[in-house]
């Protein structure tokens, strides 16, 4: 809001047209002024700067061994906020969650929980509202709550149009099931047209969204119908519109956890095969591409870059010179891109995820703009 009010002031003219053009021009950047200084506030509020910057996230806690002891020891070293998703563990993962608030008698204002639904069938979304009010329901009910602090549709299907999406989620906060609203794997350009849709509908605005974010830079989308962040515009506009960055696999799939993952030689492999692999994605035959072989196409394919192997070596030498983990610079490096930057982790063992937090704000560590550069090979 303040560059565009910088933008406001008008030229000096020397003819009435002229002075009326340019007034009105000025209330125009005002006016976009006010509207993205309105967002911005209320995005704000829907994400407090008191709360974790950390979120735990669910995709794999029905995976370890014991989800309560996991949950305690995040809870105990300072994470309130907690990733969930309907499609998580099956539906189970926010049953445990909500298990383990009950058990433990967490007040319900103290812990932050945003969720997602709308995946549909594996990659595509699924936004009729009749699904997503379902979804939405089966949530409150695993989670054993009334309202969700976001709700955020996991996927998109561009064939619904915007202010149709905007109109059906600002009617969940205003049924108190959604304090405030999202996007997980939007384009940039849905988005903002999201905002304004919202603005032009006097609604509330997204307060979220949720793309892959790490020092490890995808080459490709991780998975069918998800996003990443590098467009530092795109960046910009969120932050002008208070939009929280709500990072997934900021640690690379574990490349930037451990520093023998992967190999220089491995960077090719996952290509030899893609082509025959995306053909099968667009005829549609997703039978054949589940299970482990297909996440570890995806995943190499996506991460296993000369540029990766590059930056991660970079970082293991930061955290050396440091005496920290590879892992919490790594997720240092996302939560020093920006006060709207939130980290998603979601480690299956107690003992990664001290690796990554081993006590109450022990992260982000302080990096210099000079190491922030180093790193993305700057």
């Amino acid at each position: 809001a303040a560059a565009l009010s910088s933008l406001a002031a008008p030229a000096a003219g020397s003819s009435a047209a002229n002075g009326a053009a340019e007034a009105a021009a000025s209330e125009e950047f005002a006016a976009a002024a006010a509207t993205a200084a309105d967002a911005a506030a209320a995005a704000a509020e829907a994400f407090p700067r008191s709360l974790s910057r950390i979120m735990f996230g669910t995709a794999r806690l029905t995976q370890t061994e014991d989800a309560f002891v996991m949950l305690d020891t995040v809870w105990a070293n300072g994470v309130t906020a907690f990733d969930c998703a309907r499609s998580y563990g099956a539906g189970e993962a926010e049953k445990v969650l909500g298990s383990w608030l009950t058990d433990r008698s967490i007040p319900r204002e103290s812990a932050y929980i945003a969720t997602k639904g709308g995946a549909g069938s594996l990659w595509t979304g699924a936004l009729d509202e009749a699904t997503l009010d379902a979804e939405l329901q089966e949530s409150l009910s695993a989670l054993n709550m009334s309202y969700v602090d976001c709700y955020m549709l996991h996927r998109d299907d561009e064939a619904v149009p915007v202010d149709t999406v905007v109109k059906y989620l600002a009617n969940l906060v205003k049924q108190g099931l959604a304090r405030s609203y999202g996007f997980s794997n939007w384009r940039g350009a849905r988005i903002l047209a999201a905002v304004e849709a919202a603005a032009a509908a006097g609604l509330p605005g997204p307060a979220a969204v949720g793309p892959q974010f790490s020092l490890a830079r995808p080459a490709r989308p991780v998975w069918p119908g998800t996003t990443f962040l590098t467009d530092a515009e795109e960046v910009h506009q969120y932050q002008r519109h208070g939009l929280a960055i709500l990072c997934w696999e900021v640690l690379g799939k574990g490349l930037l956890a451990n520093p023998s993952q992967w190999s220089d030689e491995e960077e090719t492999a996952p290509r030899e095969e893609s082509v025959e692999r995306e053909e099968e994605a667009r005829r549609g035959d997703w039978e054949n591409l589940t299970g482990d072989a297909f996440r570890d196409f995806r995943v190499k394919g996506a991460y296993v870059t000369q540029e990766n192997f590059q930056r991660r070596q970079k970082a293991i030498r930061l955290a050396s010179q440091k005496g920290e983990s590879l892992a919490r610079v790594a997720v240092s490096y996302v939560l020093s891109q920006g006060p709207n930057f939130f980290a998603i982790v979601g480690p299956r063992s107690v003992a990664h995820f001290l690796e990554i937090l081993p006590k109450l704000g022990a992260l982000p560590l302080p990096l210099t703009r000079e190491e922030l550069q180093s790193m993305n090979l700057d």
